[in-house]
């Protein structure tokens, strides 16, 4: 009949757009995902460049240290836009960076890198760890501010999406379902 016909053609848009609506939250998640691991290169090397720039303090005893200050300070400034830390910093201006939670990151001349890996768990969640002295410890909670963090939360908001478009495809099948045994 007509209104059948219209119906089932009404439904194949609606599935259509369900499914379109799901490819893109994927997407987003990989993309998100991808940024996370941009944004863990970025502190890496800003780690890196201050773990550096603390070992030409220590040996520059007696000299200008300005220009190494500033560059400091400019370094910190941009690690502070990707994560929260705390500092501390000895006589000579050597500084230590340390996650809210107390994990290094810049251990005078030493920079600890940031990793990212599928959570062992749930293989759909990205985590960040620090690699110590021969472990790796988790520091996704850790990070409260700054662009990982508002990454991060970009990512559970999608999956929050995904999980609820999920629910409401899986509810109408199941609708559609009981309504077409009925007749």
């Amino acid at each position: 009949t007509t209104n059948r016909a219209t119906f089932v053609n009404r439904l194949s848009t609606l599935t259509s757009r369900i499914n379109s609506l799901g490819d893109q939250i994927q997407k987003e998640k990989a993309n998100a995902t991808d940024y996370i691991k941009t944004n863990v290169k970025e502190v890496n090397s800003l780690t890196s460049q201050l773990a550096s720039i603390n070992t030409n303090i220590f040996n520059n005893v007696g000299g200008d240290n300005s220009d190494l200050f500033d560059q400091q300070e400019q370094l910190l400034q941009k690690l502070s836009q990707h994560l929260d830390f705390t500092t501390t910093a000895d006589e000579k201006g050597v500084v230590n960076v340390m996650l809210k939670n107390g994990i290094s990151l810049v251990d005078n001349n030493k920079s600890y890198e940031l990793n990212t890996k599928n959570n062992p768990l749930n293989s759909s969640e990205i985590l960040v760890s620090v690699k110590g002295q021969g472990n790796s410890l988790d520091v996704t909670d850790a990070i409260q501010s700054g662009s990982l963090s508002g990454l991060y939360q970009s990512l559970q908001a999608l999956k929050k999406t995904q999980a609820s478009l999920d629910k409401f495809a899986l509810t109408l099948s199941q609708r559609l379902d009981q309504q077409n045994k009925l007749g």
